[in-house]
């Protein structure tokens, strides 16, 4: 069972997915504008949650939202959460039939 378990896993991070991920993860990465835009949200992130200062906060999270690179790197990583769930769901779904027989 475990062996099926580790193919599942191999499976997700050999996909063209993941594989995209990582390529958008790298750009994201070699991207001083886009760096520089997620360094200021994460400060007005923690300046909305100290002293609850909204307007810098909510500005910079439209931008962040709108970038393309950022947007295609969580329409991925969305996508793989969506597989990973599926699982868990149907292991969940194995399980209780197991038990309640």
């Amino acid at each position: 069972m475990n062996n099926k378990v580790y193919e599942i896993i191999d499976e997700i991070e050999n996909s063209s997915l993941k594989k995209n991920l990582d390529e958008i993860k790298n750009e994201i990465n070699n991207n001083e504008a886009v760096k520089k835009l997620l360094r200021n949200f994460e400060d007005a992130k923690k300046l909305y949650k100290k002293y609850n200062k909204k307007d810098e906060f909510l500005k910079l999270k439209k931008e962040v939202m709108e970038n393309d690179l950022i947007k295609r790197y969580l329409e991925i990583q969305k996508e793989i959460n969506i597989i990973t769930l599926t699982i868990n769901k149907r292991i969940n779904k194995i399980t209780k039939e197991k038990s309640c027989k």
